[in-house]
């Protein structure tokens, strides 16, 4: 294999890793956040010292669920891909759904 097509499998291989170390990161980061927020909303509902009005409770409901329906719209981007994992759709319709164009993300590569 020639230098260049070394190079080039090591920027990929980089690439991958970054982006899975990212993942997890990210991962980690949203199951502390949730684990927040349903701490949250379990001491406001029981509002043991009775601070919270309806309203309150209204508005941080509102909040919380705006936020997380912009979470769940992002990882629904992730569906086809764990469709073709499981082979429940093939590559072909994987790409076909995607909006990268593969040849046009793989020049990325191509230089160091």
């Amino acid at each position: 294999m020639s230098v260049s097509k070394l190079a080039r499998a090591g920027r990929i291989d980089s690439e991958a890793s970054r982006l899975s170390k990212q993942a997890n990161t990210i991962t980690s980061q949203l199951s502390v956040l949730v684990g927040e927020v349903n701490a949250f909303a379990t001491f406001m509902q029981a509002d043991p010292q009775v601070e919270f009005t309806q309203e309150d409770k209204d508005k941080y409901s509102d909040s919380f669920m705006a936020s997380l329906g912009g979470i769940q719209a992002v990882l629904a981007g992730l569906t086809a891909l764990s469709q073709l994992e499981v082979d429940e759709i093939t590559v072909e319709q994987f790409i076909n759904q995607s909006a990268t164009n593969p040849i046009v993300y793989s020049s990325r590569f191509d230089k160091g």
